[in-house]
């Protein structure tokens, strides 16, 4: 028999199934009502913009092209695109499976074990999944309303040199927070005078439905002559649809060539076809009425959700209200344990996810993230119902 503790390697051995994904496994059951996951909405994936996109790829010797081999960077044309709109070069951009497999090798090009990053606490639980079987020290930022504080912060970088500093300033997952322009801006000044690099991670920016935008990390350090310390990561997967696999990064040219060097050594190329289909898709002029209409759908769903929860959720509920992206997160009174719940909430056929998964210290056990955007406003209050009756009852 093989002993298969010691035949795999020390990096597997460090793995951890996500949690979200185990329990997706389970929200899968009839009646179900699943607040788990970051999934969008089925019904408003852009159906017709892709069927059309798709058809005219798949004609000919168009479809050819399409389904040959492609560039390990990523179709030329889309890389060309998304640089114009962030205002880097396309040499700069490089397409990925997703903004998931961006994380992962850039962990594997940047760390060595042993060293230090920075991260939110709590922070993205797919970053800690990708990163932390390399054997790296999570150095923990405090958060509150207005994202991560900058002056814990200042005074962590006193006795720490991290590698990079990983953050997701838009509607943050799990907690919805935006960082404020100010720490935004001191942000950047710090990533300088310490000479780290910053991961901006934004997958939720253009799901916007009260206030006004800000600028990017990258935007930012590009007016201070600075590109060179950020890394950008964008996906499709929360505006077109997930089952095309296709984000993208931008980065200083010898990381992104550390980055590309080893993509080739795991998938060869992104999807061509997934990634026409996308560049296709965006360039359609009805794409921004696709986008105006994710952003009132989901708005409307984040607004049931929280009043929802005013009406059912037990006295001393406290919990973020998203300016956007696809989650809030609420901590529940008297240091209620929200994980011993959990198998309950699965009986009434609902389900959430606690924040411990996304804490270093395994803090979070009183907080939920709920997600708003997959299920429709009559579920969001039924679901949340369920979850009142159980949380009240304890």
């Amino acid at each position: 028999m093989i002993d298969w503790q010691q035949t795999l390697g020390t990096t597997t051995r460090g793995l951890r199934r996500s949690a979200v994904r185990e329990i997706l496994k389970a929200a899968v059951q009839p009646e179900m009502i699943s607040f788990a996951g970051g999934l969008p909405a089925p019904e408003c994936f852009p159906e017709e913009l892709i069927r059309t996109a798709s058809a005219g790829l798949l004609d000919g010797d168009q479809a050819r092209r399409t389904l040959q081999y492609g560039e390990s960077e990523g179709v030329a044309a889309l890389r060309a695109h998304l640089g114009e709109s962030v205002s880097v070069p396309t040499e700069r951009v490089l397409i990925t499976s997703g903004a998931q497999q961006g994380l992962d090798l850039l962990g594997r090009v940047l760390l060595d074990r042993g060293e230090s990053i920075l991260v939110e606490n709590p922070t993205y639980l797919g970053a800690l999944g990708a990163w932390r079987p390399l054997g790296v020290r999570f150095v923990p930022i405090p958060m509150d309303g207005n994202g991560l504080c900058t002056d814990a912060l200042g005074e962590i970088l006193t006795r720490e040199r991290p590698k990079f500093l990983y953050t997701m300033p838009n509607f943050q997952n799990p907690g919805g927070s935006v960082l404020a322009l100010e720490r935004r801006e001191a942000l950047v000044t710090l990533a300088e005078r310490h000479g780290f690099l910053i991961v901006e991670d934004d997958p939720y920016g253009d799901l916007r439905y009260d206030g006004e935008a800000l600028p990017s990390l990258l935007s930012l350090a590009q007016a201070q002559g600075i590109g060179d310390h950020v890394v950008h990561l964008r996906s499709f997967s929360k505006v077109v649809a997930p089952g095309l696999r296709v984000g993208w990064m931008t980065g200083p040219p010898p990381l992104l060539n550390a980055v590309l060097t080893l993509k080739q050594a795991t998938d060869f190329h992104p999807s061509t076809l997934g990634q026409r289909i996308i560049l296709e898709v965006i360039q359609d002029p009805r794409y921004p009425a696709h986008l105006h209409h994710l952003r009132e759908t989901y708005g409307a769903r984040r607004d049931a959700m929280d009043a929802a929860m005013h009406e059912a959720f037990p006295e001393g509920t406290t919990w973020t209200r998203p300016q956007g992206g696809m989650f809030l997160m609420a901590r529940l009174p008297n240091g209620m344990d929200a994980t011993a719940c959990f198998e309950t909430a699965l009986q009434e056929k609902v389900a959430y996810v606690t924040v411990d998964h996304f804490t270093i210290d395994d803090s979070g056990k009183d907080t939920i993230r709920l997600n708003f955007t997959n299920a429709s406003p009559e579920k969001i209050r039924e679901g949340i119902a369920r979850l009142g009756r159980l949380f009240s009852s304890q």
